[in-house]
């Protein structure tokens, strides 16, 4: 109670004969331009002083955009801009998001592969959670909750997941206690146990595969040429010769490029 009495006090005493416009967040490595209108009628522009965590940056700017630097204050840090300005006016806030906390959050990168999924963020709050979802079906079900390190500048996760036969869809989800929330890119992961067998070796219009994956066809120089997912792969129009076909396996072990004639 004593510190927000402190603040409505400084408050005061600042807007004293004008009024105060204020914009608080966290300093991201951009400038926040203020747009600073002029009175016609008392022949001078609107803002009389603006500060900066209660330091003084500007005293009466003669400009109509106000370019207002951070230097003095370290990357990811609190700030808290105040602007005393006349009270016939205005300023604008040009671009908040340059210091908003809340708008910056983002997904840097989602990836998966036969043992993990790990991903990296930027802007989270130490309030949110991740939820780990997976694709069950025609819904998204949650397997895991993690709690973000709360580090604005940017964190890192890993977490491990049981995979099913087949198709592993994945995504994540952050959200803040506010019901806001933001979701990552989805990944897809075919998990087989075993390694994928073919057959024929020698086709006439098609290959039949042992699962269903993610497949690649090749020339004989390993150029690719046709790629798709399934179990039945169409090879009707690839002319008569030697081909490769590379089969995406749960594991580098069971995963391997294979050689097949066309008749």
């Amino acid at each position: 109670m004593r510190t927000l009495l402190l603040i409505s006090v400084f408050l005061t005493q600042f807007a004293a004969k004008g009024q105060v416009s204020v914009l608080s967040g966290v300093y991201q490595g951009q400038s926040l331009y203020i747009q600073n209108p002029y009175l016609i009628s008392e022949g001078k522009f609107c803002i009389d002083t603006i500060r900066v965590n209660n330091l003084d940056i500007y005293t009466n700017p003669q400009i109509s955009a106000v370019k207002l630097h951070f230097g003095k204050e370290m990357l990811f840090t609190p700030v808290m801009v105040m602007i005393k300005h006349n009270e016939n006016c205005k300023p604008k806030f040009i671009n908040p998001e340059a210091i908003l906390y809340h708008s910056s959050f983002k997904f840097d990168s989602l990836t998966v592969n036969d043992s993990l999924i790990s991903w990296h963020s930027k802007g989270e709050k130490i309030e949110g959670l991740y939820s780990v979802e997976k694709l069950n079906g025609t819904y998204w079900q949650s397997v895991n909750t993690i709690n973000p390190k709360g580090q604005f500048e940017g964190s890192s996760y890993v977490y491990y997941p049981e995979f099913d036969q087949g198709g592993n869809r994945f995504r994540i989800k952050y959200s803040l206690p506010d019901n806001r929330y933001i979701y990552s890119q989805e990944v897809e992961l075919f998990y087989y146990a075993d390694q994928i067998t073919f057959s024929p070796k020698s086709v006439i219009d098609q290959m039949t595969l042992s699962q269903y994956a993610d497949y690649k066809i090749m020339d004989s120089k390993r150029n690719v040429i046709l790629s798709g997912s399934g179990q039945v792969v169409p090879l009707r129009k690839l002319k008569r010769g030697d081909y490769f076909i590379y089969l995406e396996g749960a594991t580098e072990s069971s995963a391997g490029t294979f050689q097949f004639n066309k008749k």
